[in-house]
């Protein structure tokens, strides 16, 4: 299979399984520091849904790419 095929198909899928299912994760902030004692706060943040929208939108892109340029080692050679 070629390699940009691949890339496009990761791409639309994981695009489409951040736009339908909210994916988490957390950061930690540093709130208050004194001496040697410090409060931190652990924050749960969501993947934005407009970053799976354009990694469907570029895996498209992608597909057509592909389908356009020939696959490596696939090229006719005319004779003169």
């Amino acid at each position: 299979m070629r390699p940009l095929l691949v890339i496009a198909i990761a791409l639309i899928l994981s695009g489409l399984f951040v736009i339908f299912l909210e994916v988490p994760y957390t950061s930690e902030r540093q709130v208050l520091k004194i001496g040697d004692m410090e409060a931190t706060v652990l924050e749960r943040h969501t993947i934005p849904t407009w970053l799976g929208i354009s990694g469907v939108v570029g895996g498209i892109v992608l597909l057509g790419a592909a389908r356009l340029w020939p696959a490596r080692g696939s090229h006719e050679f005319s004779s003169r």
